[in-house]
């Protein structure tokens, strides 16, 4: 049932915490079973990439139209807002058909273009790109009706459909391996998505008595500029994101692996906190309703300060138990020595931006409620690109341990940019 907002933030990010933890235990099962090789550098490159697009249309419908949306339900009734929603819907279900089409044709060839593998080992592995193509669409068209429940108080949606996800990909792990191979995660991660389609439209049409053949685009019109502007820079992220595992893929097999195993550990206690932060997001945009601006910019301020010492608490606690954590983690699995220490390293480094991400993340929620898009866009635009700089050039000469560092160097850009354009323009205004 719906959640008054505490008892959502307190539930949720509970639910966040097991769910991180299924997480975790997914990446321990694939540690187990795979161990580290090529088809799990393929693996973790793609669907890392399936997550960042998804999130790209989880933030568009987060930030621009759940704020629309309530507006509309609020001054003028349901039906409004379903119009307006299902026309983005239908646009997110048409271009991402269209690209999925286009990509399934070009295959190895856009392979080649987005990672720096052995073309051998790529063709070798196609099947995982294959299916890698609609588990992306179904993880984007999924986020949005994630994001339509969180709008009427059912704050965890997103959160379980994090942990069927993760949990089908321990079962697809552990009962498809000995037929599938390293193709098993995918096709996990593709029967789940299709069987949490199925349920969210059932729920939507059951509970929010959703109707999905009314469309109005017209409600979109004034959206599409922002819109526009904020998927550009989500593109610009998706990038710099992938660009490290691009700059990786070139150099010892396991490289993105390894990396991968040591950055989940880093994530694991983030999407915990972020939880707090997504929830957040629903308040202060009824306070922005409200014009409550005052009460607005003092939630962020004591939000923000209060998820930084959490997160430096905990950082502080990853990085003294870092060699026990690992050894007795992925101990376990098929990793040899020399992997173990460089997750250990990379641990030990990239842990220490977890409060500044979370610091940022509680920032970024606040331009989002103001729709101060561009100013967000300016902001994230300057971070990426010295992000961009600093991982290019500590990676090509540090390889893995150099990855770490400009991860830790890019996070705190990033958070202080978010944090200061913000600050300066309130303080302005």
């Amino acid at each position: 049932m719906a959640k008054s907002y505490k008892k959502g933030a307190l539930y949720s990010s509970g639910l966040s915490f097991v769910a991180k933890i299924i997480a975790f235990a997914q990446q321990l099962c694939i540690a187990y079973y795979c161990g580290i090789n090529t088809t799990t550098d393929i693996y973790f490159y793609l669907i890392n990439l399936a997550f960042l697009v998804g999130g790209m249309i989880q933030m568009v419908t987060s930030s621009i139209l759940i704020p629309r949306s309530m507006e509309l339900r609020s001054n003028k009734g349901p039906l409004k807002e379903m119009a307006f929603l299902n026309a983005f819907l239908l646009l997110v279900f048409g271009i991402g058909l269209a690209l999925m089409a286009i990509l399934g044709i070009l295959g190895q060839h856009f392979m080649d273009l987005i990672t720096r593998f052995d073309s051998g080992e790529i063709a070798l592995n196609l099947p995982i790109y294959y299916i890698f193509l609609p588990v992306t669409f179904l993880i984007a068209l999924n986020s949005v009706f994630a994001e339509i429940f969180v709008s009427y108080k059912y704050f965890t949606a997103p959160v379980w459909l994090n942990v069927a996800l993760n949990s089908s990909i321990i079962l697809a792990t552990i009962f498809l391996h000995g037929i599938y191979g390293g193709f098993s995660m995918m096709i996990g991660a593709i029967v789940l998505q299709i069987i949490a389609m199925i349920v969210f439209i059932y729920c939507l049409k059951r509970v929010i008595k959703w109707r999905f053949f009314i469309f109005n685009f017209k409600l979109l019109r004034n959206s599409y500029h922002t819109m526009g502007g904020l998927l550009l820079n989500q593109c610009f992220v998706i990038f710099i994101s992938t660009f490290p595992f691009y700059l990786l893929s070139q150099y010892q097999v396991g490289s993105v692996t390894i990396v991968n195993y040591a950055a989940k550990l880093v994530q694991a206690p983030f999407a915990l906190l972020q939880q707090l932060s997504i929830v957040m997001q629903v308040k202060l945009n009824e306070l922005n309703a409200q014009k409550k601006l005052q009460e607005l910019g003092q939630l962020t301020k004591k939000m923000s300060y209060y998820i930084f010492a959490i997160a430096s608490a905990i950082a502080i606690g990853v990085l003294l138990l870092r060699v026990p954590l690992v050894t007795i983690l992925y101990g376990l699995g098929k990793l040899p020595e020399e992997a173990l220490q460089q997750i250990i390293t990379v641990i030990a480094i990239s842990i220490l931006a977890l409060p500044f991400m979370s610091f940022g993340q509680v920032w970024a929620k606040l331009y989002f409620t103001k729709q101060k898009i561009k100013r967000y866009i300016y902001a994230m635009v300057s971070a990426n690109v010295i992000s961009c700089i600093v991982y290019y050039f500590l990676i090509r000469d540090y390889m893995i341990t150099g990855y770490a560092i400009a991860f830790v160097i890019a996070e705190t850009v990033t958070a202080l940019e978010l944090w200061y354009f913000i600050h300066k323009y309130n303080n302005a205004s």
